[in-house]
């Protein structure tokens, strides 16, 4: 499998690797990415079922209650735009009753 580097190396002289351990080879490392693999699958799909929990949680009604009753929990960014609008608006109208 591995050929030096060497100018004075001759194909002619070398021999071809014999076939079984070569076949070992093949299945040891066939074997190996078919665990790995398999490793993958399963992290995956866990990984996805504990997504899938965590949206559901999410979106659940008892989820945005909690939220909503809770004054440190950020607020979605469309509140929050809403609420800065609201300033501005109550800020010029303090603006516009002072200059008159």
């Amino acid at each position: 499998m591995l050929v030096p580097n060497t100018l004075d190396f001759e194909a002619a002289a070398a021999s071809s690797i014999q076939p079984q351990p070569f076949a070992d080879f093949t299945r040891l490392v066939s074997g190996a990415l078919g665990d790995a693999a398999d490793r993958m699958k399963t992290g995956n799909a866990t990984w996805a079922a504990e997504r899938n929990d965590m949206a559901a949680t999410i979106k659940s009604a008892a989820f945005e209650r909690a939220i909503a009753n809770d004054p440190d929990a950020p607020r979605p960014a469309e509140a929050t735009l809403a609420d800065i609008r609201k300033a501005a608006r109550s800020v010029l109208e303090q603006v516009r009753k002072i200059s008159g």
